[in-house]
């Protein structure tokens, strides 16, 4: 348990400072740059999770299966071969992906975004630069999720947090010195991104297990060909209903609206980041449990699901009602917040949403039960897809944050049930009740009050130190009212009382 902690912690911290960084250069990148060129920033994030496609689910069965050996002191070899096998397979991927992206970038700045100012010898650079920084982080992906499997999360996230801080300060550097470009943005992110690869996947071989020299292994990778498929099909099909919005937009939408969109994505995926690290850091505990045969399965999962909901759910909640006043106090700008908060409130209940479905989704791949996720995942992306195109050549960003909270209260509502017929059947309502019901009302109920008393500011200061103020509140009523919760504030302070007793008593 100490060890999981101290993932929890380092998982936690490592997205912790790299959301900080986000606010601290985001409203940076936006004065210097503009609308426009934060459009192609945007768009760069959505081609990076276009392009984990081709990860083909690989990266997840090495989690998988790494937690699983890191037990058996006899699996350390078969832990190289695999480790190695895909690392060759993920070459060949980038390797596709990056001719076949660097070809096809002048005939997307032509004829698919829809640029104003930027000159399409710009836009084609920076997409030719973004699809190197994307092929690479393809490859830096296999390496973090061995990480992750190998529970080696402090120094996942050391090198996550220190490539951030590279790639954000330097771009800074670069633009003060004048270089006001967004392809010169675009060159210092691929230069850190191939950086970060190469040290990530330094550090794997380092924490592997001692043996002899891996070799591609086509006998260590066949046994888990059916359980990487079902991932590769969740994946791709998550990655169409995840990103299908922003692909659309980025047609339909001219680059300074698409800006606003992605902004306001940024803004409402508070609670998905939260919920991310958490995730990294206990489901290779859920592996390790479901290969034992552990009993104790079902109370892990509920007191996990519990510490996601008091992350998650406070942050969602006070996104959505504070979004107007959020939106100003990073940004400055009043009519990008009256802009985007329409859209913020409706993208936020999704993600957060989407946060609260780890957990369920983690279990049933510690299980190896891929199906019902691909299939409800299909079924999304046939009806819900058409509608997304509808309603965003309808009614713009709106339309499309629409479906994208109609698809995860879905999976909350419908996914969830289905799930505990199979897997610990009947926890479903604790589930919706003690794990996420009770902590969503004391959340809310507390933000809605700071809601209903919250005054008029004009320093962007004092409203963001009343926003943190009305958020811990938040977290601390979500915690009050969870066992989990309770049990660890009664924890510190019967350590706290055993600590003064034993002072009193020297």
């Amino acid at each position: 348990m100490a060890r999981l902690r101290r993932n929890i912690i380092a998982s936690v911290l490592g997205r912790a400072s790299s959301t900080v960084l986000t606010l601290i250069f985001v409203p940076l990148y936006l004065r210097y740059l503009g609308t426009e060129s934060y459009g192609l920033i945007g768009l760069f994030t959505t081609l990076t999770v276009v392009f984990s496609v081709a990860d083909l689910g690989l990266s997840a069965t090495l989690t998988r299966q790494l937690a699983l050996w890191s037990a058996d002191a006899g699996r350390a070899q078969d832990m190289r071969q695999l480790t190695r096998t895909f690392e060759y397979l993920f070459l060949a991927v980038a390797g596709l992906l990056l001719v076949g992206g660097l070809l096809s970038a002048p005939l997307f700045a032509r004829h698919w975004v829809q640029a104003i100012t930027l000159p399409p010898s710009i836009v084609a650079r920076s997409l030719q630069l973004m699809v190197v920084a994307a092929a690479v982080q393809l490859l830096g992906g296999l390496y973090a999720g061995a990480l992750q499997g190998l529970q080696a999360q402090v120094s996942s996230n050391i090198i996550q947090v220190a490539a951030a801080v590279a790639k954000g300060f330097g771009a800074l550097i670069i633009l003060r010195l004048g270089w006001v470009r967004v392809d010169y943005f675009f060159v210092w992110q691929a230069i850190i991104s191939i950086l970060q690869a190469v040290v990530t996947g330094i550090v794997v071989w380092r924490i592997l297990p001692g043996g002899k020299r891996a070799t591609f292994s086509w006998s260590v990778f066949a046994p888990l060909m059916s359980f990487s498929g079902g991932v590769m099909g969740i994946s791709i099909l998550s990655i169409l209903l995840t990103q299908l919005d922003k692909i659309v937009l980025s047609k339909v939408l001219p680059l300074p609206a698409l800006g606003n969109y992605m902004l306001a994505a940024t803004v409402a995926n508070a609670p998905q980041l939260i919920a991310i690290p958490v995730y990294l850091a206990v489901y290779p505990r859920f592996a390790q449990l479901v290969g034992k045969g552990d009993s104790e399965i079902a109370e892990f999962y509920h007191r996990a699901c519990q510490w996601l909901s008091i992350s998650v759910i406070p942050v969602g909640v006070c996104v959505g009602l504070f979004a107007p006043e959020a939106v100003w106090a990073w940004t400055g700008q009043t009519s990008v917040a009256t802009a985007i908060a329409p859209i913020i409130r409706v993208l936020v209940v999704g993600f957060t949403a989407s946060g609260l479905m780890f957990f369920p989704y983690g279990l049933q791949l510690a299980y190896g039960y891929t199906r019902l996720t691909l299939v409800a995942n299909t079924v999304a992306v046939l009806v819900l897809g058409p509608g997304l195109v509808f309603l965003a050549h309808a009614y713009g960003p709106l339309g499309a944050a629409f479906i994208w909270m109609a698809l995860n209260l879905g999976y909350v509502l419908i996914c969830v049930q289905i799930m505990h017929r199979r897997i610990l059947p009947k926890e479903q309502w604790r589930w919706y009740g003690s794990d996420v019901g009770i902590p969503l009302i004391a959340a809310t109920a507390t933000a809605t009050i700071g809601r209903v008393l919250w005054p008029s500011f004009s320093s962007r200061i004092v409203t963001s130190v009343g926003l943190c103020l009305i958020g811990a509140f938040s977290v601390a009523a979500a915690m009050l009212s969870s066992r989990v919760g309770r049990d660890m504030i009664r924890g510190i302070l019967r350590r706290r009382t055993t600590e003064l007793s034993a002072n009193h008593l020297v």
